[in-house]
């Protein structure tokens, strides 16, 4: 069953590097494992991370046949992010809260689409304390829709620089309510 698990900690603690040695021994095991990196400064950068994580589950053997199996429509919406994922002609909703939620339901399908087949996916975004406001919303989306899913979505971040109101601490308490937190 999918999980949301977190590595969190101070600056230069490690967590960077346990999840890299983690990664690089499912990896040896034959699972799917990716990670993409906010950087300090680029907070304005709208879901920056997401497009590395769609880039490089793009780039996986076998990824350009997987992605048939995901409708036209989603893949369209997911390529307003990603142009090499189909025609981001596909219209999307006028209504700005509807075209997110497709956004957020393509980026979903097509990493879900991307990473199947391996038995387990391991997703996971690092130094997601300097992440934009629409990467975080959409990475709370994913992580509330692991449920009967073999993916496990990793946030590490810097506890000092995650304040208690931060939208973070927030997702971390509604998964520990829900139990999918590791």
């Amino acid at each position: 069953d999918g999980a949301l698990i977190i590595l969190e900690g101070p600056a230069g603690v490690g967590k960077t590097r346990l999840m890299l040695d983690w990664f690089d021994e499912v990896r040896l095991r034959g699972a799917v494992a990716v990670v993409a990196r906010c950087h300090e400064g680029e907070a304005s950068l709208a879901f920056a991370p997401i497009v590395s994580l769609l880039q490089q589950a793009l780039a996986l053997p076998g990824a350009a046949e997987r992605l048939k199996s995901v409708p036209a429509w989603l893949r369209g919406a997911a390529a307003h992010l990603v142009p090499e994922l189909g025609d981001a002609t596909a219209g999307l909703p006028p209504d700005a809260a509807d075209a997110r939620l497709r956004v957020f339901e393509a980026v979903w399908a097509v990493l879900l689409a991307l990473t199947a087949g391996a038995g387990a996916t391991l997703l996971a975004i690092d130094d997601l304390q300097w992440a934009d406001a629409s990467t975080l919303e959409l990475f709370a989306y994913m992580a509330r829709r692991l449920h009967g899913r073999a993916i496990g979505l990793v946030a590490a971040w810097r506890d000092d620089a995650v304040p208690h109101d931060h939208s973070l601490r927030a997702l971390l308490a509604a998964q520990r309510r829900s139990g999918t937190v590791v």
